[in-house]
């Protein structure tokens, strides 16, 4: 440092050969720093590591792989949700998700929901706050499993939010109007909750649930009626799915009586 600071500020001309003693000096600073980071490497090998006030027993004498390990029991202490998180989610999850809902050739789910450990720790806080019928923006959502113990990233949140919402476990309003699928497009839902604009304006509250005799009635209806099964578990859904049968139905009927 010395060395450094000599060579910065010294500008000493009538020195003779001043030029080619400041070329010496470099030399000798990076001996000076070769040596020393040779040494602080040595001395990092036998390095004692602490990690929440207890002593780490490690038994490489690599230092940045002790590092690595370290940081790694750090965040499994500090984010020990994290785990959570089973199946990382992207964007083009979200899309498969609106996309599966709305597939009039929808399977019944037999494989283990991703991420459920996650989508019950999101549902059960949402269920928490708004229980004096208040709501919650997107915005604290995020912020809450963003940070420790959870970790988690913003498509991950995105995809649950998604998931509780296509379920009919939660609802969603934005400028005072209700967010549906029945009058909102599944492009318009999606940038609702990806789209940073909205961050703060879409509001989250638990849905109300609907009595098991009018879902059962309204497949009734559909099976019955219409000779169409409704396979759909949220309501929404359901609605939309009666509305486009009816709709059809509608145009056949008007069509026989031009005929007539």
């Amino acid at each position: 440092m010395k060395i450094e600071k000599y060579l910065q500020v010294s500008n000493a001309t009538n020195i003779p050969k001043f030029e080619e003693i400041k070329a010496l000096k470099r030399v000798e600073m990076r001996e000076h720093q070769d040596r020393g980071k040779l040494f602080l490497e040595e001395a990092l090998k036998e390095a004692e590591i602490y990690l929440n006030g207890d002593k780490l027993e490690l038994k490489s004498k690599d230092f940045k792989f002790n590092i690595q390990e370290s940081l790694q029991r750090l965040i499994e202490i500090v984010y020990h949700k994290l785990d959570y998180i089973d199946t990382p989610m992207a964007e083009v999850e979200i899309r498969k998700l609106f996309k599966d809902r709305d597939s009039s050739n929808i399977l019944l789910d037999t494989l283990e929901t991703p991420n459920i450990n996650a989508i019950n720790e999101v549902l059960d806080y949402i269920k928490l706050r708004t229980k004096n019928h208040s709501k919650i923006s997107l915005k604290e959502i995020k912020e809450r499993f963003l940070k420790a113990p959870y970790g988690f990233i913003d498509t991950d949140i995105e995809w649950i939010i998604s998931k509780l919402f296509l379920d009919g476990n939660i609802s969603f309003t934005l400028h005072g109007e209700t967010v549906s699928l029945l009058n909102e497009t599944e492009e318009e839902v999606i940038n609702y909750i990806t789209k940073r604009q909205y961050i703060e304006k879409l509001l989250i509250e638990e849905k109300e649930v609907i009595d098991e005799k009018y879902i059962r009635s309204l497949k009734n209806i559909s099976s019955i009626l219409f000779g169409r099964e409704i396979q759909f578990e949220d309501t929404d859904m359901m609605v939309k799915k009666i509305q486009r049968i009816c709709q059809i139905y509608d145009r056949g009927i008007k069509y026989i009586k031009r005929k007539l």
